[in-house]
């Protein structure tokens, strides 16, 4: 792990990298800047390729997230169906249609479901959906 730190000189602060507080080696954070710049710039894109690049960019991404996202629907639709099936069992209930035991034993298994549900959401890694 690189870690930074600044040194107070006598009129200004000196930044460096090193591996951990105690290692007793550092390097000038202006030094590594510029040797990585130069490194990367090797990797620096012909612009001829950057369509081509960013369309199988775009692809990975979205087959790597596709089962997140149908993940996320199907959770979604399942959260609806059993909203909708409290809706449903307490519109019978105020038409004397259903038992009162009977709404209760729908809507408490439907809660235990939704909360279920909403746990699985919350454990989804968080992402922009759009």
């Amino acid at each position: 792990m690189l870690t930074g730190c600044a040194s107070k000189g006598c009129t200004k602060y000196y930044h460096y990298y090193h591996c951990f507080s105690k290692c007793g080696i550092r390097f000038s954070a202006q030094f590594v800047d510029e040797k990585f710049y130069e490194q990367i710039s090797g990797f620096m894109v012909n612009p001829a390729h950057i369509e081509i690049y960013t369309e199988i960019i775009k692809e990975l991404y979205e087959k790597s997230t596709f089962q997140e996202k149908s993940e996320i629907s199907l959770y979604k639709r399942q959260l609806t169906e059993y909203s909708d099936k409290i809706t449903k069992a307490r519109e019978l209930l105020i038409i004397c249609a259903l038992d009162t035991a009977y709404y209760r034993i729908v809507k408490n298994e439907s809660e235990h479901q939704i909360t279920i549900l909403e746990g699985k959401l919350i454990n989804i890694p968080k992402q922009e959906e759009g």
